[in-house]
């Protein structure tokens, strides 16, 4: 079972080599890791083909630049989708510029994987972190999607089946995509682990 990771970012300099480092230290390493650009203009470039060379052999490392249309943006949807397009891994997780991974969730989540077949997502809690390590925010419970949303694309790994399955994310929602795209996996009956 392989898996392959998008990072977007834009002006992303001070956290994107974190990020990086936090996927390609993985055992196992990404079979893809591709990096969508929305037009950096602060050395983030620089970071990321530093980063690319350090990149194992196994791990074909892409980066992706995401055009500006007249309006100006683009759209975190947009770049998400620019970076799944060309991904053929089996599971596909999204970890943005100022996200990482922790030191061993690759592997558990694959294995997790293996254990559950009939799984789709799998969702796991994220902590989220002040620039001084302050933890701000806690796990929602799933049954919370009536009000909330409860999986946070970070801590949500998906089986490529799953967007050949109910489709890319609506560019129409700019800041609530990931949110449809959960409803829309609830709808069509994928199967949540967490």
């Amino acid at each position: 079972m392989t898996y392959g990771v998008v990072t977007i970012c834009r002006n992303a300099a001070e956290t994107v080599q974190r990020c990086i480092e936090s996927v390609l230290a993985q055992s196992p390493p990404p079979a893809q890791y591709v990096v969508v650009d929305g037009g950096s203009t602060d050395g983030t470039l620089d970071k990321v083909g530093e980063m690319a060379e350090g990149a194992p052999g196994s791990c074909e490392f892409s980066l992706v630049h995401q055009a500006t249309p007249p309006d100006g943006v683009a759209g975190i949807p947009n770049a998400w989708n620019l970076g799944l397009r060309d991904l053929h891994a089996d599971v596909v997780v999204l970890l943005n510029a100022d996200d990482w991974l922790e030191p061993d969730a690759a592997g558990t989540v694959l294995a997790e994987f293996v254990a559950a077949p009939d799984a789709d997502l799998l969702v796991s809690p994220i902590r989220i972190v002040a620039e001084e390590g302050e933890r701000i925010l806690r796990p929602r419970p799933f049954w919370l999607f009536a009000f909330l949303m409860p999986v946070m694309h970070p801590g949500c790994f998906v089986r490529q089946r799953v967007y050949d399955r109910v489709g890319p994310f609506d560019e129409r929602y700019r800041i609530s995509a990931d949110y449809d795209f959960i409803y829309r996996c609830r709808r069509a009956g994928c199967v949540f682990r967490g």
